[in-house]
């Protein structure tokens, strides 16, 4: 005789479980429906990717051919990913969680290092601050040689030359780089330095020693460097800027070099160079500098309405009888600009890693100045031999 089974107990949810229930399937229905409704609803230029100075990817394009069917899927991920809605607000908070919580960067483009500072990361930028990517002895002499060769060059036409070494933030604050970059031997710019000393007499002004000294005076809101940023603040230009123009002095004496005393310092509204905005963590990131305020009468000044390659600018002083100079540099050139045309007649400035001969042949300058980071010790390499069969 078969044995009855019992039946299973039906269970009821009570009316707080069923609340609760509806709360939780609401509000995963709202998490779901949230990037598209505010994709729609809030204008797209306020969670736009250009803060992070990049343009956004263009929509995908559906053409009824191979090639574009095979590249729609990558395409459409892009545009996807850069138009989302609510990408800002995400990524605000996935980034604020790594920055704060987990200690580590939010981008591979830059490292988090002791204190808060952040240190960018392209060009080997860390590898060259350990020496872990040093010349060789060819790689040295090949620069020795492009160095040389763009001097005697420019001496032919009646110009001088001086090359100026940008240290990288690294090198000016090592305490901030977290211990487990530890260094094996020499960067590239000090290695450099040391062989053109010990095999040549072009004289390259390295900047570290100077900008090293005028760290001493940083205070807890004033650094030569930005804490969140790349490059150099306004004191840290001018304490560049003012060795470059004692080298100028040295080449012509009819330079009188400002001094300090001729600059007030005082706080800065605007943050600078900073990684906040382009982790969209503004207001949570905050760095305060000083801006350097010149306290003398302004003689030099920008010729508007220029269109030059290589974001080129021109600056004219009203005195005629100072030099006139072309300069070649990166992203650390513009802050210094305004101080060297106040030293020079005329300065024809160039955003780019090599000065166009046929500029130098045109301008007759005085004197052609180059200034880079050093990190573009690591980025270019001097093609001798081609210039040599050219």
């Amino acid at each position: 005789m078969e044995r009855a089974t019992p039946s299973a107990a039906v269970r009821v949810a009570s009316p707080s479980r069923r609340v609760a229930d509806v709360a939780l399937i609401a509000l995963f229905a709202a998490a779901i429906c949230a990037p598209l409704v505010d994709q729609f609803a809030r204008p797209a230029a306020k969670r736009s990717v250009q803060v992070e100075l990049r343009q956004p990817a263009p929509p995908p394009r559906l053409r009824f051919e191979r090639a574009a069917l095979l590249a729609f899927p990558k395409s459409f991920d892009l545009w996807c990913g850069d138009s989302f809605g609510l990408r800002d607000k995400l990524l605000r908070s996935r980034n604020a969680l790594l920055w704060f919580g987990l200690r580590v960067s939010p981008t591979p483009q830059m490292m988090l290092g002791e204190g808060g500072w952040v240190f960018p990361t392209h060009n080997r930028s860390i590898d060259n601050f350990r020496g872990a990517c040093p010349f060789d002895a060819a790689q040295l002499d090949a620069w020795r040689r492009e160095l040389e060769r763009r001097r005697d060059s420019f001496a032919k036409l009646g110009s001088r030359y001086v090359y100026a070494i940008v240290p990288d933030k690294l090198s000016v604050y090592p305490e901030h780089v977290p211990a487990r970059y530890n260094r094996v031997g020499p960067s590239r710019r000090a290695q450099l330095v040391e062989h053109l000393s010990a095999h040549s007499d072009l004289r390259v002004l390295d900047l570290l020693p100077v900008l090293e000294a005028a760290r001493r005076a940083d205070g807890a809101a004033d650094s030569i460097y930005f804490p969140l940023g790349a490059h150099w603040t306004g004191r840290g230009a001018l304490a560049g800027g003012m060795a470059i123009v004692a080298r100028l002095h040295e080449l012509f004496p009819v330079i009188q070099p400002w001094s300090e005393s001729d600059f007030a310092f005082e706080p800065d509204p605007e943050p600078g160079d900073s990684w906040a905005g382009r982790l969209y963590m503004d207001g949570l990131l905050e760095q305060r500098v000083r801006r350097v305020v010149p306290l003398r009468e302004r003689r030099a000044r920008r010729v508007e309405g220029e269109r030059l390659p290589n974001r080129g600018v021109t600056w004219v002083n009203q005195d005629a009888s100072l030099p006139r100079a072309v300069l070649l540099h990166d992203s650390f050139g513009p802050p210094l600009i305004p101080l060297l045309a106040e030293h020079l007649s005329f300065v024809r400035a160039y955003w780019a890693p090599e000065v166009d001969a046929r500029v130098v042949e045109e301008l007759r300058p005085d004197v052609v100045i180059e200034m880079f980071v050093e990190r573009a010790l690591v980025a270019q390499t001097p093609d001798v031999e081609a210039r040599a069969a050219a």
